[in-house]
């Protein structure tokens, strides 16, 4: 149905074929609006505009709603009229990671050209926008698509280097290493396969600590546990299924 709608921008936009898309927050849940032109937005940024609102939170009738379901989006919106756009004095503290992020990508796209800067993008992001259909397909037929998805491999490596840079005193890696994975994550908007490598290495790094011994199924219970306390309808992405299956 239309309706006017206000929202406040979480995410920076995404180009699309007719203009944008970006994810935004509002009373009732997340919504993914698409807006016939970017105008600068970036997180923190609110917007009244008349809209065609789509419901596709799970129950509403189509199949194909779970897929947004399962990342925690319950509206699409349609941009029916010029929006009216108040700018943030300056970015939330809720939306840092979604900044550092958008700097990361920066800073790869400034270093980088061509393909090179596509794939760095993907690999150290999750960011496959870059790719061409052709480099998807080529690394699909071959079977590295999972290079470029962001995993707990990357989780690891930040543990590792703050395990190391604290000379492998425990409580010390426990204090900056558990933080700098959850920044981590909150930059890539906490995918279930990261959520599930931070948890785990979360327990690796407390149990020495507590006197205890870490225990895989109880860590990966956890943080499946985590995840579905979030968002029961989580269970349905496939990047979850496949990397608790594991």
């Amino acid at each position: 149905e239309s309706r006017s709608i206000t929202v406040t921008v979480s995410d920076y936009p995404e180009t699309t074929k007719y203009g944008c898309r970006v994810l935004t927050d509002m009373d009732g849940g997340r919504m993914l609006l698409y807006l016939d032109e970017n105008a600068g937005l970036q997180p923190g940024d609110t917007l009244r505009l008349s809209a065609k609102v789509v419901d596709v939170s799970r129950g509403s009738g189509e199949e194909e709603n779970l897929y947004y379901s399962s990342r925690d989006i319950s509206l699409l919106g349609f941009q029916r009229s010029k929006p009216e756009m108040q700018k943030a004095e300056r970015i939330p503290l809720k939306y840092l990671p979604t900044a550092a992020a958008k700097q990361v990508r920066d800073t790869v796209t400034r270093l980088f050209a061509g393909d090179t800067e596509a794939f760095m993008r993907a690999l150290l992001t999750g960011d496959r926008s870059g790719l061409s259909y052709e480099t998807r397909n080529r690394m699909s037929v071959v079977g590295i698509s999972h290079v470029v998805a962001v995993s707990g491999l990357h989780v690891s490596l930040i543990a590792g280097v703050v395990l190391l840079l604290c000379f492998r005193r425990r409580r010390l890696a426990a204090i900056l290493g558990i933080p700098a994975m959850l920044f981590f994550a909150a930059m890539l908007g906490f995918p279930a396969s990261v959520v599930r490598a931070v948890v785990m290495h979360a327990l690796l790094l407390l149990a020495p600590l507590f006197r205890r011994e870490s225990d895989a199924p109880t860590s990966l219970g956890l943080a499946l546990l985590l995840i579905v306390a979030a968002n029961p309808w989580a269970v349905a992405d496939v990047s979850l299924q496949l990397s608790f299956a594991a």
